[in-house]
């Protein structure tokens, strides 16, 4: 935001007055944030009411970039609009739909990105200056990570996290070659300064996986210490969930709100913006979103999913779901609702560890409240309905058959 009013050069309609630059870059900054929040997310669950999966895509395009296009008018950097817009999209139901859309064009444009980077390093440049550029490197990694174990620290995350904060994040992120990158379009750097900035941030990048193993070693020898260490399960599909829900419809509320009593970890999915909004405003961790699609599945961490729950209407979706589901993780526990015994069979031979039909548990549990209504021992209920859903409900299948 102050690279713009740090320029020379003036920005459109301020006369070159400090305060309405400042001005300026505020509410364009205040109008992409207010689209963002609100009207991009309209646009977006109208679409997905509509099942028009090209249109979503080609609305979170444009509002990205639309809104870079926005800043470029008034002078400021493009990867700010983009970098705003982006933030609010994740900050959307929709967040992990439009990762797994975007998903194609973002290796091709992160090799892009880097490899551009790379292309303007002026090599001649780094051999002038010699092991004073690596001085800079240490000291920005000494630096950063005195300030990151001061606040683990202060916040109260014990030495062996702050130790692993600052070996794992000193280093500097790629958001520095745009920032620095505005700065030299700007005027603000020369190109020979860039060079030695490329540079450090990316010697810096470069050494933070071994940073990060010397971390984890200084902070094993400090010793364990209750409630300190970075635990495996704290991983990115971890906090997603223990337990992945697809479909939100009545069966999902009932999942998600047993689970979410029972203070286990859980995320769900569903193609229907109005039941996704509605499931946020009670609480549960809902998301837009098609298990379906493989990207989803990553985004959703089923690999890592102690149980997958499949509770959607569509016979045939839960099929393909389930079977993506075991193909994609042979170990995860897949449980499913059906709509007919027979459709139990057939999830079952695409791979749930167990279905259960709708109606035939509706059936028993109406005739559990009739005996009991009669007087009949409760233990003798519970026994009968273990004996219906014995084998698959066979015995149901059986009465029906005979008459």
């Amino acid at each position: 935001m102050l690279v713009p009013v740090l320029a020379e050069q003036e920005m459109p309609g301020t006369g070159g007055a400090l305060y309405l630059e400042l001005l300026l870059v505020v509410a364009a900054v205040g109008a992409v944030l207010l689209i963002g929040r609100f009207l991009v997310p309209l646009a977006l669950a109208r679409v997905a009411a509509a099942r028009n999966r090209d249109a979503f895509t080609v609305i979170s395009i444009l509002a990205t970039l639309g809104a870079a296009l926005a800043m470029e008018a008034i002078g400021a950097s493009m990867a700010l609009g983009a970098f705003l817009m982006g933030m609010m999209l994740s900050a959307s139901p929709f967040k992990h739909q439009i990762e797994a859309d975007i998903e194609p064009f973002k290796g091709f444009l992160l090799a892009l990105f880097f490899v551009a980077v790379g292309m303007s390093i002026n090599v001649d440049t780094v051999l002038e200056t010699g092991l004073p550029l690596f001085g800079h490197v240490v000291a920005l990694l000494v630096l950063k990570g005195l300030v990151l174990a001061g606040l683990g620290l202060a916040f109260g995350l014990g030495k062996q996290i702050a130790v692993r904060l600052a070996f794992l994040l000193p280093q500097s992120g790629e958001f520095g070659f745009v920032l620095f990158g505005a700065a030299i379009a700007a005027g603000l750097m020369s190109e020979k300064e860039f060079a030695l900035v490329a540079v450090i941030i990316s010697v810096s990048m470069a050494a933070t996986p071994v940073l990060n193993k010397l971390g984890i070693r200084l902070a094993a020898a400090l010793g364990k210490e209750r409630g300190a260490g970075l635990e495996a399960g704290s991983t990115h599909e971890a906090e997603m969930g223990e337990v992945v829900v697809a479909g939100y419809g009545r069966s999902g509320r009932a999942v998600c709100a047993m689970l979410r009593r029972a203070g286990i970890p859980y995320v769900a999915y569903d193609i229907d913006p109005a039941a996704v909004t509605a499931g946020r405003l009670r609480g549960h961790n809902v998301h837009y979103g098609n298990l379906n699609d493989p990207s989803i599945m990553r985004m959703a961490g089923v690999g890592h999913a102690e149980t997958v729950v499949v509770t959607l209407d569509n016979q045939a979706t839960a099929e393909r779901i389930i079977a993506e589901v075991r193909n994609f993780s042979t170990g995860t526990r897949i449980l499913a609702r059906a709509e007919t015994t027979d459709d139990v069979r057939k999830l079952l031979a695409h791979g749930a560890s167990q279905a259960t039909p709708a109606v035939a548990e509706g059936s028993i549990a109406l005739g559990a409240q009739v005996l009991l209504s009669l007087d009949v021992p409760l233990d003798t209920v519970v026994e009968l309905t273990e004996i219906l859903r014995h084998d698959n409900y066979a015995a149901l299948d059986e009465d029906a058959e005979t008459g």
